[in-house]
């Protein structure tokens, strides 16, 4: 169990910030069974690193191992149905569990590469995504990756027959980067041909803004504005620019609500 970490919340109470170590005690407690349907990531081991990868999105059939035994509760099995239909126990520790269809929720991620691993992690099949601050568009390019590659396995709910592989679709953009240096857009669109680059200058400004929202209205077919938002500008931003960025999309995506 992690020990909480007190963060200053935003003006609007709509939204809250929310460490990333602490976001499994928060959303799903390991004092209680993972719930049927829950999507999840599941990881896989890298050799003999100790490391592991993201493997496959997967849903929760059920979580019957679970006891009131703590230690025993670290070595259960889960078992989970795959995008293809095939179903596993896997290990509660290769289970990655996604924030689907969780609305104000902003993610503090102190690092780079988990930053960049959760952006992966909980981004769904019905999301749109934003970065601010693409840089050399890595970030965008593997959101993008993981939606291609990966399809989702739908709740038990709808019908498997014709809903067996949700996956992302090469004619629909899901996703763009935006970034306020030229340089960095000229390389993120030469490394990434396929995927989607902008330059604006200030997302602090309201004409930032407006040039954010046009581009999400002209690319985006299911909405008007990225379901999830990602920002990576704190290495050349002051804390308070980051937090200003934060409240200024808060207040667009409302307003298409």
């Amino acid at each position: 169990m992690t020990t909480n970490t007190v963060l200053p919340q935003p003006h609007n109470s709509n939204y809250k910030y929310v460490v990333n170590s602490e976001l499994n005690d928060i959303f799903f407690s390991p004092s209680s069974p993972l719930q049927p349907d829950t999507l999840c990531w599941v990881l896989k081991s890298k050799g003999g690193t100790g490391a592991s990868e993201l493997f496959s999105r997967a849903r929760v059939i059920n979580d019957d191992e679970f006891s009131s035994d703590r230690e025993a509760n670290k070595k259960r099995r889960v078992y989970v149905r795959y995008p293809k239909g095939s179903t596993y126990h896997v290990h509660v520790y290769n289970l990655l569990p996604v924030l689907e269809n969780t609305k104000g929720v902003v993610l503090v991620v102190p690092e780079t590469r988990d930053y960049r691993k959760s952006c992966m992690v909980h981004f769904c099949h019905d999301d749109t995504f934003l970065e601010v601050g693409c840089d050399h568009g890595h970030t965008v390019h593997r959101v993008n990756q993981s939606l291609l590659e990966f399809g989702t396995p739908p709740p038990m709910l709808l019908d498997h027959e014709s809903n067996i592989n949700i996956a992302g679709s090469k004619e629909i953009v899901r996703s763009f980067g935006v970034d306020k240096a030229k340089l960095s857009i000229e390389i993120a669109k030469e490394n990434y041909p396929n995927s989607h680059f902008y330059l604006i200058e200030d997302v602090l400004t309201k004409k930032g803004m407006k040039e954010v929202e046009k581009l999400s209205q002209n690319l985006f077919v299911f909405r008007t504005f990225p379901s999830v938002l990602a920002i990576d500008i704190n290495g050349n931003r002051e804390l308070p620019a980051v937090l200003q960025c934060l409240e200024n999309f808060m207040l667009s995506d409302e307003k298409e609500e």
